[in-house]
């Protein structure tokens, strides 16, 4: 199982940083999402994430959001991503 830990603000400017952690996944098919340490994430960083989930589901991995912090958490729902990935609230 693969934790991949993300913090501080999410936006535009990292989301090409983000996209690096599609190395960290080579062949992985249980990767954590610890979302507790984010305060912010905007349209082009939740891409990125669903990106990196559709890659482990292609594997028919599994993935785990963990702790998202509430304004993250409120991002999941408006993508509706509540309803298809599992999700671990605190």
């Amino acid at each position: 199982m693969r934790v991949i830990a993300w913090q501080g603000r999410l936006d535009a400017p990292v989301a090409n940083r983000l996209l690096a952690d599609l190395a960290l996944l080579r062949g992985q098919r249980r990767v954590v999402f610890d979302l507790s340490a984010v305060t912010y994430m905007d349209a082009a960083c939740f891409g990125v994430m669903m990106q990196l989930i559709r890659l482990v589901w292609t594997r028919n991995g599994e993935v785990l959001l963990r702790s998202p912090s509430p304004p993250v958490l409120e991002k999941l729902r408006e993508g509706q991503l509540l309803d298809v990935v599992k999700t671990e609230v605190k």
